[in-house]
């Protein structure tokens, strides 16, 4: 529901563009897309909503380990300091390993902890890697995406995929687990079992309605959460095709159709590279449409307003305030972003000349300032700065490091091993083509393999360079990693089959 809803002038109510930005998120994505969310933050958010039960501290683990180099730890704990501590002696009831083995075991976990770039000194605001069930915190960092997606994954009328995720989530022969529980608080005997599982809310409900590429991640997950896989593996997949999920999810809203892209082989040809960059790119544009039109909603009621009302928007795109240091209070008074405003209204005069209103131009123009006000800090992310820190977790992107330069696709191993065991509808094999075609039809991924059909899609997506050659090469050069990693079989025929395992 639009904040602005009256339609007399007269007492139209002014401009807030950071709540109507943060509005418009909400109802294009769910969540406010506004920060770096690492996939362990959405594994965090998504298997404590699904455990849906309050979940141990574990602040001795944040007292011991989060001591890695360049974390500015100035004392971390010894080998010597583990044995003082008693809820460590009590742990391990007794049998004290010798200050050497301690003094590698702690390295070693320190290491494992630190791989994800979500741990930290302060237990309040970290998250493990996700193993099992009592890693679970109360880190906020994934913005509520997690809890959206379990809310939705759920299904009432079948809980199946969700016991079987809860199952995975108390596997006691977990190494990881082991290795942490020392360490570990002791869990009250109400937080060793799940609460009820949730539910999503009608406004949840109405989202996925809409969205058909929300649709399809959990249909997907689903899926794959019923996948013949153990705990750990189930689970790092599962948080995989998650991630993967929301990251389609931001680029395409609640668009009817996915909007194409190209996944490269590894060593793709020049013309293959070029189009999956220009599609990515196409993709980008696409997000911030999508966010326009949220934001033309979410400001109707301010529809016909003279060109002078709307010139004056500009006067309403401030800084966001920088974080205060400790100690600081945040100043009463914003500052106005001369630079911003001065774009704004650059932006304003030109989308007149291709608007079929005073209001489309204007919300088109207050787009970008509007997307990097969805974050209520400095230096936080917008939406499409959100949909690359994904990507590049993910390891999407190709080249790997962030940095300058265009992007192509060119998906790890990691993400066709979530992708195959979701896709395939039941444990039968499938043609290349078909399974390709499946990917195309409900996230909108090519690889070349539908031949003409993808040239067509990436030329109707004004996607220009890549040849019918291109493409073919580029799908043969799939299969064969595809193959590598043992999904797929090629036949005398040439005929190649696709499969969870062989």
């Amino acid at each position: 529901m639009s904040l602005f809803s009256t339609t007399d002038n007269s007492v139209t109510k002014p401009l807030n563009l950071s709540r109507a930005a943060r509005n418009a998120a909400t109802q294009l994505w769910g969540f406010e897309p506004n920060r770096d969310i690492k996939p362990a933050h959405l594994a965090n958010g998504f298997f404590k909503e699904l455990w849906k039960n309050s979940v141990p501290e574990w602040g001795l683990v944040g007292e011991v380990f989060a001591a890695h180099p360049g974390r500015n730890v100035k004392d971390p704990l010894t080998a010597q300091h583990l044995r003082e501590l008693p809820n460590f002696q009590r742990a391990v009831h007794g049998r004290m390993p010798r200050p050497v083995v301690l003094d590698a075991w702690r390295q070693r976990i320190d290491d494992v902890l630190s791989q994800d770039g979500s741990f930290y000194r302060n237990a309040s605001v970290s998250t493990l890697p996700f193993t099992h069930w009592r890693h679970l915190s109360t880190d906020p960092s994934d913005r509520g995406v997690g809890k959206l997606l379990a809310r939705l994954v759920v299904d009432e009328h079948d809980t199946a995929p969700a016991q079987s995720l809860r199952s995975a989530l108390c596997r006691e022969d977990d190494p990881l687990h082991r290795l942490l529980l020392p360490l570990l608080r002791t869990p009250s005997k109400d937080q060793q079992h799940p609460g009820p599982f949730p539910q999503a809310s009608p406004e949840e409900r109405a989202l996925l309605s809409r969205s058909p590429t929300l649709q399809a991640t959990v249909n997907l997950l689903r899926h794959l959460a019923l996948a013949p896989l153990t705990g750990t593996e189930l689970l790092t997949r599962f948080t995989t095709l998650a991630t993967f999920g929301i990251w389609l999810h931001l680029l395409n809203g609640n668009s009817p159709e996915p909007v194409p892209l190209l996944l490269c082989a590894s060593t793709p040809t020049e013309g293959a590279r070029s189009a999956s960059q220009q599609a990515l790119a196409r993709a980008g544009s696409h997000l911030q449409e999508r966010f326009t039109a949220a934001l033309m909603e979410e400001l109707k009621g301010m529809d016909m307003l003279s060109k002078e009302e709307y010139i004056a928007w500009g006067q309403e795109i401030y800084k966001a305030p920088k974080k205060p240091k400790k100690g600081q209070q945040e100043p009463d008074t914003p500052k106005p972003d001369l630079e911003a405003q001065a774009r704004y209204e650059e932006d304003f005069e030109q989308f007149q000349l291709s608007e079929d209103s005073l209001f489309a131009a204007a919300c088109r123009a207050l787009s970008p300032p509007a997307s990097e006000r969805i974050a209520q800090k400095q230096a936080s992310a917008t939406p499409l700065d959100s949909v690359n820190d994904l990507g590049r977790h993910l390891g999407l992107y190709w080249p790997r490091r962030q940095g300058a330069g265009a992007r192509s696709l060119r998906p790890t191993a990691a993400l066709y091993d979530a992708l195959v065991p979701s896709l395939l509808p039941d444990k039968k094999p499938v043609s290349s083509t078909e399974f390709w075609r499946l990917a195309s039809r409900q996230l909108g991924l090519l690889s070349g393999e539908g031949g003409p059909e993808d040239l067509a899609r990436l030329a109707q997506a004004s996607v220009s360079g890549v040849t019918l050659a291109d493409l073919k090469r580029n799908a043969h050069d799939i299969r064969e990693e595809l193959t590598r990693l043992g999904y797929a079989r090629t036949y005398a025929d040439d005929v190649t089959m696709i499969a969870t395992s062989w």
